[in-house]
C-alpha cells in the first residue's frame, strides 16, 4: 500500500520559456497523482517540493484537489526551515510594516527562495495574510536608482547585509554587474522587496521594520551549502510527519501564493520591466502556530567530497 507521495519535479533537463521559466513538469507529475487518487477511490498525503508550477491557473488547480479529494499537501523548499541567526520568529499578530529580503543565484529558481524566505516571516504580521496587490522586478542600473529614492529600503538593506558572512568589501552596487530587485505591494499595506546580489554575497539575510520599535530587525537565514547540508533535515522531517499523521505543518496557500507571486514578477521582467497590479493574488490564510526553523546547531560537516 501506499501512505504517501513525494514529489520532486526538477531532476532532469527541462526546456526553459521565452520568460525565463524553467518548466518543471511538477503540475504534470501531480496530475498523474490525482488521476490516481481519482482511479482508486483513495487519497494520501503529498509532498510538492518548492514553487508549483510556471502557471498560475495549474497552482490553483493543484491545491483545490486538496479539497476535491480530502488530503494533505505540504510544499515549499527548505528556506522556511534553514537556521536563522539570531533565531527571530514574529509573534503572530506583529505589526510589520517594511520587509526585505538579500539573496543570490538565477532570478526564478532562487528568487523562489528569496520570495519564500519573505512569505515565512511577513505571514505572521498583523492582520494575516490576505495577499499581493502589485510587484514590479527591477533590474540593472534601476535596482539603485529605486533604492536611492526609497525612504525604508536603505536601513533595512544595510542591516541585512550586517548579518552576512560572505558580503565582499564594497559597495553592493560596485560588486554587481547585473543585480535584481523584486518589488511586493501587499493587499495590507506592507511593503516588502528581495534583493539578489550575486557578486556580493553568497548567502542569505533577513530584515523588516516593525511599528513602535526603533531599530530593524534581522537574522541571516543559514543553510548548510556542503555535506551533509543539514538545512534539509527540516524538510525531510516534516515529510515523515506528514505521511506518519497526516497533517502537514504548514498551509499550502504559502506557496500557492509565492507561486503566483513569482509568475507575475517573471511577466514584469518579460514585459520590460513594468510594475504589474495583481488582483488574482488575494491569497488569505493563517499561519502556522510556529515558524518550525531549525533550532539544533547544524551538523559536522562531512569531509567526503562531492
Amino acid at each position: 500500500a501506499v501512505d504517501g507521495v513525494v514529489l520532486i519535479g526538477e531532476h532532469g533537463d527541462y526546456p526553459t520559456n521565452a520568460k525565463g521559466q524553467k518548466l518543471y513538469p511538477r503540475y504534470e507529475l501531480y496530475r498523474e497523482v490525482v488521476d490516481v487518487f481519482e482511479a482508486s477511490g483513495r487519497s494520501v498525503p503529498v509532498f510538492c517540493d518548492k514553487h508549483l508550477s510556471t502557471e498560475w491557473d495549474k497552482a490553483v488547480w493543484m491545491v483545490e484537489q486538496t479539497e476535491r479529494h480530502g488530503y494533505r499537501l505540504l510544499t515549499g523548499s527548505v528556506q522556511p526551515l534553514s537556521w536563522r541567526r539570531p533565531p527571530l520568529e514574529f509573534d503572530i499578530g506583529t505589526p510589520v510594516t517594511h520587509a526585505l529580503t538579500t539573496f543570490h543565484g538565477h532570478k526564478e529558481h532562487y528568487g523562489f527562495h528569496a520570495l519564500e524566505m519573505l512569505q515565512c516571516m511577513v505571514e505572521r504580521r498583523a492582520g494575516g495574510e490576505t495577499g499581493v496587490a502589485a510587484v514590479h522586478c527591477l533590474e540593472g542600473a534601476p535596482v539603485w536608482e529605486w533604492t536611492d529614492g526609497s525612504d525604508w529600503a536603505p536601513p533595512l538593506l544595510e542591516h541585512a547585509l550586517r548579518r552576512s558572512d560572505t558580503v565582499k568589501p564594497g559597495r553592493p552596487r560596485d560588486n554587481c554587474s547585473e543585480p535584481i530587485l523584486f518589488l511586493l505591494e501587499y493587499g495590507s499595506g506592507l511593503q516588502g522587496a528581495c534583493y539578489i546580489l550575486n557578486g556580493h554575497l553568497s548567502d542569505r539575510g533577513f530584515a523588516a521594520r516593525v511599528e513602535g520599535v526603533a531599530d530593524p530587525v534581522s537574522t541571516q537565514v543559514y543553510a548548510q551549502n556542503v555535506r551533509p547540508f543539514g538545512h534539509h533535515a527540516g524538510t525531510v522531517h516534516y515529510i515523515e510527519e506528514l505521511v506518519l499523521t497526516g497533517t502537514a505543518a504548514w498551509p499550502p496557500q504559502r506557496t500557492l501564493l509565492t507561486t503566483g507571486t513569482l509568475e507575475a514578477l517573471m511577466d514584469s521582467s518579460y514585459e520590460g520591466n513594468v510594475r504589474l497590479e495583481t488582483p488574482h493574488l488575494k491569497v488569505a490564510y493563517d499561519p502556522p502556530p510556529g515558524s518550525r526553523f531549525q533550532g539544533e546547531p547544524p551538523p559536522l560537516e562531512d569531509e567526503v567530497p562531492l
